[in-house]
């Protein structure tokens, strides 16, 4: 009886100590199954989401696609990148608001050949993306190309 009287009472002051938890609601991204992802986090705003998206109407091009999710799991805002086939990403960084983003040029499907070609694409702080290729005088590995 004690052990009885003991389990309820401890029942009863634990169910008053514990709040209930409330659970968060659900969120859901569709990803295609052949899609590339990286998240990567974007200053004290969320996260961005990077896909690499193949695209069959679009030949030889690749889709990049950037989608900044905010801490509650929403979607503020897409932005796209489209490059010719053969660039991988490569790093992202943040400055202000903006972002820069280097893809480098392989023709290795693995991506580690050396190459001469990079492009960096930024997205500025209204949202506006911008991109240009630059063509190094001799080869270089991705590891050396910072920002």
């Amino acid at each position: 009886m004690k052990k009885l009287l003991l389990t309820i009472a401890f029942l009863t002051l634990s169910s008053i100590a514990f709040p209930q938890i409330q659970t968060l609601g659900e969120s859901q991204v569709k990803i295609d199954v052949e899609d590339q992802v990286t998240i990567r986090p974007y200053e004290n705003k969320g996260f961005i989401l990077v896909q690499k998206a193949f695209d069959e109407k679009a030949k030889k091009k690749i889709t990049w696609r950037f989608t900044l999710y905010n801490y509650d799991l929403s979607e503020e805002w897409t932005k796209n990148v489209v490059l010719e086939e053969g660039y991988y990403y490569g790093k992202m960084d943040y400055y202000n608001g903006n972002i820069m983003i280097l893809f480098w040029y392989s023709d290795n499907e693995g991506g580690y050949s050396n190459s001469t070609t990079f492009t960096i694409a930024t997205i500025n702080s209204d949202g506006a993306v911008s991109q240009k290729e630059f063509v190094l005088k001799s080869a270089t590995k991705k590891y050396t190309l910072f920002f």
